[in-house]
């Protein structure tokens, strides 16, 4: 059975290791300019569309949908697999394949699906006016359009979890782009950084950043109290390719992050595992986050 994976994380492939049949020949496409290390299977960088407010940009999108459909005509698979169906090139597979299409978990946004409606919505169509796919980003596709499989409500999906806890280790927040995508103000940001300092009575401490975070380490820099104590790791410069494996080999003896997957895919001790919307006033992310019967993180 030949199978099409489109993978943006490293998360993806690993989650493809842990649950691929031996009668599958699998191919995955990467959807950022970087492959992920350790696999064997056949791979190629696809890249993704470009929203860069430029004249050639349309062009780029339109001959980057065009690839992507020349792949799919090359490699004629049974099944492609995608990770969300609500970016356009999702929808454009969702919409246009008529074959069998998996929807494997993309971490926590797969169970509490939350994003900023109004930059959503605001972003999707400047992307139709650059030549994204033409699909009707207002469409909100369910399991009933899609084989869904994930870890927690479904349990058909296998993931290896290990334990990164020492206490001699320092704290470790894993960054979200909360910032980048309008949930937070960057003013918010940084004064929930120290009011969870303060609460938890955090030292020193190590920061993990999203690859999308840019404005957010800017602020972290820019403030005095928090440069003397938070360290902004490089995982990639450090030679790791996801912060699951930074903290298989350095570890943490507390973990935060605001609702990041990272909390779920490491084993951390009762008390040290905590997603911290409150401190961003993200009332809603905390009530969705409630709601699930299965989380192994403290919610604060």
């Amino acid at each position: 059975m030949k199978v099409l994976a489109f993978c943006r994380s490293p998360y993806h492939v690993k989650l493809l290791q842990s649950n691929f049949f031996s009668n599958e020949e699998i191919l995955i496409a990467f959807l950022s300019q970087k492959r992920v290390g350790g696999i064997e299977w056949r791979n190629v960088i696809l890249g993704s569309e470009t929203s860069r407010l430029l004249p050639s940009s349309f062009r780029k999108n339109i001959k980057y949908y065009e690839e992507v459909k020349k792949l799919i005509g090359e490699e004629n698979p049974d099944k492609i697999i995608i990770f969300n169906t609500y970016t356009p090139l999702a929808k454009y597979l969702l919409k246009g394949w008529k074959g069998r299409i998996e929807l494997w978990e993309d971490g926590m946004n797969h169970y509490i699906c939350e994003h900023n409606g109004l930059v959503y919505y605001f972003k999707a169509i400047i992307k139709l006016f650059l030549g994204y796919s033409w699909v009707e980003f207002w469409r909100v596709y369910s399991s009933t359009d899609v084989f869904v499989r994930d870890r927690f409500d479904r349990g058909n999906l296998n993931f290896d979890v290990k334990s990164v806890f020492s206490e001699n280790a320092r704290a470790v927040y894993v960054g979200q782009p909360i910032v980048e995508d309008g949930f937070v103000s960057g003013q918010s940001f940084i004064s929930g950084m120290k009011k969870m300092v303060d609460e938890f009575g955090l030292g020193e401490m190590v920061y993990i950043p999203h690859p999308r975070e840019r404005n957010t380490l800017v602020l972290l820099e820019e403030d005095a109290r928090l440069r003397s104590i938070i360290e902004i790791v490089d995982i990639d410069g450090l030679g790791f390719d996801s912060a699951e494996a930074y903290l298989v080999e350095c570890r943490a003896s507390m973990l935060f992050s605001a609702f990041s997957t990272v909390n779920m895919n490491v084993e951390m001790p009762v008390g040290r595992n905590f997603f911290v919307p409150s401190i961003f006033n993200l009332k809603r992310i905390k009530r969705s986050l409630g709601r699930l019967p299965f989380l192994n993180v403290e919610v604060c």
